[in-house]
Protein backbone atom coordinates (compact mmCIF):
# COMPACT_ATOMS: atom_id res chain seq x y z
CA UNK A 1 0.00 0.00 0.00
CA UNK A 2 2.82 2.41 0.87
CA UNK A 3 4.64 1.79 -2.40
CA UNK A 4 1.47 2.37 -4.39
CA UNK A 5 0.92 5.58 -2.44
CA UNK A 6 4.38 6.83 -3.35
CA UNK A 7 3.66 6.16 -7.02
CA UNK A 8 0.25 7.90 -6.97
CA UNK A 9 1.51 11.50 -6.98
CA UNK A 10 3.80 11.25 -10.05
CA UNK A 11 1.25 9.14 -11.93
CA UNK A 12 -1.52 11.67 -11.27
CA UNK A 13 0.86 14.49 -12.19
CA UNK A 14 1.64 12.88 -15.54
CA UNK A 15 -2.05 12.24 -16.16
CA UNK A 16 -2.89 15.89 -15.43
CA UNK A 17 -0.10 17.11 -17.72
CA UNK A 18 -1.38 14.88 -20.49
CA UNK A 19 -4.91 16.16 -19.92
CA UNK A 20 -3.78 19.79 -20.21
CA UNK A 21 -1.77 19.01 -23.32
CA UNK A 22 -4.77 17.37 -24.99
CA UNK A 23 -6.98 20.36 -24.10
CA UNK A 24 -4.61 22.85 -25.66
CA UNK A 25 -4.31 20.78 -28.85
CA UNK A 26 -8.07 20.77 -29.41
CA UNK A 27 -9.56 23.12 -31.99
CA UNK A 28 -12.96 23.11 -30.25
CA UNK A 29 -14.15 21.83 -26.88
CA UNK A 30 -17.84 21.07 -26.32
CA UNK A 31 -18.73 21.53 -22.64
CA UNK A 32 -22.04 20.78 -20.83
CA UNK A 33 -22.31 24.09 -18.95
CA UNK A 34 -20.88 27.58 -18.59
CA UNK A 35 -19.39 26.45 -15.30
CA UNK A 36 -17.20 23.85 -17.02
CA UNK A 37 -16.24 26.44 -19.64
CA UNK A 38 -15.08 28.81 -16.90
CA UNK A 39 -12.96 26.05 -15.34
CA UNK A 40 -11.23 25.54 -18.70
CA UNK A 41 -10.74 29.28 -19.13
CA UNK A 42 -8.95 29.28 -15.79
CA UNK A 43 -6.65 26.58 -17.19
CA UNK A 44 -5.63 29.01 -19.93
CA UNK A 45 -7.82 27.72 -22.76
CA UNK A 46 -8.90 30.45 -25.23
CA UNK A 47 -12.58 31.46 -25.06
CA UNK A 48 -13.04 30.94 -28.81
CA UNK A 49 -12.27 27.22 -28.47
CA UNK A 50 -15.00 26.63 -25.89
CA UNK A 51 -18.56 25.85 -26.99
CA UNK A 52 -21.28 25.42 -24.35
CA UNK A 53 -23.84 22.83 -25.39
CA UNK A 54 -25.97 21.32 -22.62
CA UNK A 55 -26.60 17.58 -23.02
CA UNK A 56 -29.97 16.57 -24.34
CA UNK A 57 -32.43 15.56 -21.63
CA UNK A 58 -35.36 13.66 -23.16
CA UNK A 59 -38.60 15.47 -22.40
CA UNK A 60 -40.74 13.23 -20.17
CA UNK A 61 -43.90 11.74 -21.61
CA UNK A 62 -45.98 13.79 -19.19
CA UNK A 63 -45.72 16.34 -16.42
CA UNK A 64 -45.36 15.08 -12.89
CA UNK A 65 -48.63 14.96 -11.00
CA UNK A 66 -49.33 17.70 -8.47
CA UNK A 67 -49.90 16.92 -4.82
CA UNK A 68 -53.59 16.44 -3.98
CA UNK A 69 -53.03 17.26 -0.30
CA UNK A 70 -52.52 21.00 0.20
CA UNK A 71 -51.27 20.37 3.74
CA UNK A 72 -48.59 17.91 2.69
CA UNK A 73 -45.10 18.86 1.53
CA UNK A 74 -43.05 15.91 0.30
CA UNK A 75 -39.44 16.45 -0.71
CA UNK A 76 -37.39 13.96 -2.73
CA UNK A 77 -33.68 13.18 -2.85
CA UNK A 78 -32.63 10.93 -5.74
CA UNK A 79 -29.01 9.89 -6.07
CA UNK A 80 -26.16 7.78 -4.75
CA UNK A 81 -25.79 7.45 -1.00
CA UNK A 82 -22.31 8.88 -0.72
CA UNK A 83 -21.07 11.94 1.09
CA UNK A 84 -20.29 13.85 -2.10
CA UNK A 85 -23.98 13.83 -3.10
CA UNK A 86 -25.08 15.29 0.26
CA UNK A 87 -28.15 13.25 1.19
CA UNK A 88 -27.18 13.79 4.83
CA UNK A 89 -27.68 17.54 4.43
CA UNK A 90 -31.32 16.97 3.43
CA UNK A 91 -31.87 14.52 6.30
CA UNK A 92 -30.32 16.91 8.83
CA UNK A 93 -32.38 19.80 7.47
CA UNK A 94 -35.51 17.74 8.14
CA UNK A 95 -34.46 17.33 11.78
CA UNK A 96 -33.87 21.07 11.99
CA UNK A 97 -37.29 21.96 10.54
CA UNK A 98 -39.27 19.69 12.90
CA UNK A 99 -42.47 20.21 10.92
CA UNK A 100 -45.06 17.42 10.83
CA UNK A 101 -46.34 18.61 7.45
CA UNK A 102 -42.97 17.93 5.77
CA UNK A 103 -41.59 14.56 4.70
CA UNK A 104 -38.48 13.47 2.82
CA UNK A 105 -38.07 10.44 0.58
CA UNK A 106 -34.50 9.28 -0.05
CA UNK A 107 -34.23 7.28 -3.28
CA UNK A 108 -30.87 5.73 -4.07
CA UNK A 109 -28.34 3.24 -2.83
CA UNK A 110 -24.64 2.54 -2.76
CA UNK A 111 -22.72 3.85 -5.79
CA UNK A 112 -22.19 1.44 -8.65
CA UNK A 113 -18.92 -0.52 -8.68
CA UNK A 114 -16.02 0.05 -8.79
CA UNK A 115 -16.83 2.93 -6.40
CA UNK A 116 -16.77 1.59 -2.83
CA UNK A 117 -19.82 1.52 -0.61
CA UNK A 118 -19.70 4.23 2.09
CA UNK A 119 -20.99 2.14 4.97
CA UNK A 120 -20.25 4.68 7.72
CA UNK A 121 -22.03 7.38 5.73
CA UNK A 122 -25.11 5.18 5.28
CA UNK A 123 -25.14 4.45 9.03
CA UNK A 124 -24.91 8.18 9.73
CA UNK A 125 -27.89 8.80 7.43
CA UNK A 126 -29.98 6.22 9.24
CA UNK A 127 -29.10 7.66 12.64
CA UNK A 128 -29.73 11.25 11.54
CA UNK A 129 -33.18 10.28 10.23
CA UNK A 130 -34.32 8.90 13.60
CA UNK A 131 -37.41 10.73 14.79
CA UNK A 132 -37.92 12.58 11.48
CA UNK A 133 -40.38 11.92 8.65
CA UNK A 134 -37.61 10.49 6.44
CA UNK A 135 -38.06 7.26 4.47
CA UNK A 136 -35.48 5.28 2.52
CA UNK A 137 -36.52 3.58 -0.72
CA UNK A 138 -33.33 2.09 -2.14
CA UNK A 139 -32.08 2.15 -5.71
CA UNK A 140 -34.38 3.08 -8.57
CA UNK A 141 -34.28 2.72 -12.35
CA UNK A 142 -34.10 5.92 -14.46
CA UNK A 143 -37.54 5.25 -15.95
CA UNK A 144 -39.01 5.23 -12.43
CA UNK A 145 -37.94 8.79 -11.61
CA UNK A 146 -41.06 10.47 -13.00
CA UNK A 147 -43.32 8.36 -10.79
CA UNK A 148 -41.08 9.10 -7.81
CA UNK A 149 -41.47 12.83 -8.48
CA UNK A 150 -45.28 12.67 -8.73
CA UNK A 151 -46.74 14.88 -6.00
CA UNK A 152 -43.36 16.12 -4.78
CA UNK A 153 -42.95 19.71 -3.62
CA UNK A 154 -39.35 19.74 -4.87
CA UNK A 155 -36.35 17.63 -5.76
CA UNK A 156 -33.41 18.37 -3.45
CA UNK A 157 -29.95 18.30 -5.06
CA UNK A 158 -27.55 19.04 -2.18
CA UNK A 159 -24.27 17.94 -3.80
CA UNK A 160 -21.07 18.92 -2.02
CA UNK A 161 -19.25 18.51 -5.33
CA UNK A 162 -19.70 21.03 -8.12
CA UNK A 163 -21.96 19.34 -10.66
CA UNK A 164 -20.91 19.79 -14.28
CA UNK A 165 -24.53 19.68 -15.50
CA UNK A 166 -27.20 17.92 -13.41
CA UNK A 167 -29.22 15.46 -15.50
CA UNK A 168 -31.60 14.43 -12.69
CA UNK A 169 -32.27 18.05 -11.77
CA UNK A 170 -33.00 19.03 -15.36
CA UNK A 171 -35.33 16.08 -15.84
CA UNK A 172 -37.24 17.18 -12.75
CA UNK A 173 -37.51 20.71 -14.15
CA UNK A 174 -38.86 19.36 -17.44
CA UNK A 175 -41.43 17.35 -15.48
CA UNK A 176 -42.63 20.47 -13.67
CA UNK A 177 -41.02 19.82 -10.30
CA UNK A 178 -39.06 22.62 -8.55
CA UNK A 179 -35.43 21.96 -7.68
CA UNK A 180 -33.63 23.01 -4.49
CA UNK A 181 -29.95 23.00 -5.41
CA UNK A 182 -26.59 23.93 -3.92
CA UNK A 183 -25.38 27.31 -5.12
CA UNK A 184 -22.24 26.16 -6.94
CA UNK A 185 -21.22 24.31 -10.07
CA UNK A 186 -23.56 24.28 -13.06
CA UNK A 187 -26.97 24.01 -11.37
CA UNK A 188 -27.41 27.78 -10.80
CA UNK A 189 -27.43 28.09 -14.60
CA UNK A 190 -30.69 26.11 -14.73
CA UNK A 191 -32.41 26.90 -11.42
CA UNK A 192 -34.05 30.33 -11.23
CA UNK A 193 -34.69 31.59 -7.72
CA UNK A 194 -38.42 31.67 -7.04
CA UNK A 195 -39.36 30.56 -10.56
CA UNK A 196 -38.39 26.92 -10.95
CA UNK A 197 -36.53 26.37 -7.70
CA UNK A 198 -34.41 27.72 -4.87
CA UNK A 199 -30.64 27.83 -4.33
CA UNK A 200 -28.90 27.37 -0.98
CA UNK A 201 -25.35 27.76 0.28
CA UNK A 202 -23.45 24.57 -0.56
CA UNK A 203 -22.83 22.33 2.43
CA UNK A 204 -24.93 24.51 4.77
CA UNK A 205 -27.76 22.60 6.50
CA UNK A 206 -29.34 25.78 7.88
CA UNK A 207 -29.44 27.38 4.43
CA UNK A 208 -31.02 24.24 2.97
CA UNK A 209 -33.66 24.21 5.72
CA UNK A 210 -34.51 27.85 4.93
CA UNK A 211 -34.92 26.93 1.24
CA UNK A 212 -37.19 24.01 2.08
CA UNK A 213 -39.27 26.29 4.31
CA UNK A 214 -39.53 28.81 1.45
CA UNK A 215 -40.95 26.15 -0.85
CA UNK A 216 -43.40 25.04 1.85
CA UNK A 217 -44.65 28.57 2.55
CA UNK A 218 -44.74 30.07 -0.94
CA UNK A 219 -45.01 27.20 -3.39
CA UNK A 220 -43.79 27.47 -6.98
CA UNK A 221 -46.32 27.34 -9.81
CA UNK A 222 -43.87 25.86 -12.29
CA UNK A 223 -46.27 24.12 -14.60
CA UNK A 224 -47.73 27.45 -15.67
CA UNK A 225 -44.36 28.67 -16.95
CA UNK A 226 -42.85 25.68 -18.80
CA UNK A 227 -41.59 27.53 -21.88
CA UNK A 228 -39.40 29.87 -19.85
CA UNK A 229 -37.44 27.24 -17.96
CA UNK A 230 -33.67 27.49 -18.50
CA UNK A 231 -33.17 23.77 -19.13
CA UNK A 232 -31.21 21.81 -21.67
CA UNK A 233 -32.74 21.33 -25.12
CA UNK A 234 -34.43 18.02 -25.77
Amino acid sequence: GGFRGLLAAPILGLRYAGYLGALHRCEKLIVPSRYVGDVLLAEGLPEERIEVLAPSVPRPSRLAELSVDSGDCRFVFAGDLREAKGADLAVEAMAMLRDSSISLEVHGGAPAPPAPREVEFEEHLSAAATGSAVSFHGRYEPEELLSILDGAAALIVPSRIRESFGRTANLALLAGIPVIAARHGALPEFVREGVNGVLFDAGDVSSLAVSMRAVLESGLDMQADMDSWPVAPS
